[in-house]
């Protein structure tokens, strides 16, 4: 019998993973290879690349950015235009 299982929290699905009850995906940058239980997590590579992540930058209409609002801003502009070959 096949369960599904969904949730919002990335330490629960780490504690399914140690538990054995399923596989996901999910980014190096969230990757653990210990559930807060103490459990192994392994990590495989994928035989195919995985598309690019497309992100966005969002803030109110009539506010103005923060000066650390900015420069993040100008560095997610600066990083895309790197990976697209724009420098």
């Amino acid at each position: 019998m096949q369960q599904r299982l969904r949730t919002t929290s990335m330490e629960a699905l780490r504690e399914w993973i140690g538990l054995g009850l399923g596989v996901t995906i999910v980014a190096d940058t969230v990757y653990r290879p210990w559930s807060l239980e103490g459990l192994k997590i392994e990590r495989l590579p994928l035989a195919e690349s995985v598309p690019p992540l497309e992100i966005g930058l969002a803030w109110r209409r009539e506010g103005e950015l923060s000066e650390v609002a900015q420069a993040f801003s100008t560095f997610l502009q600066q990083t895309v235009r790197r990976s697209e070959g724009q420098v």
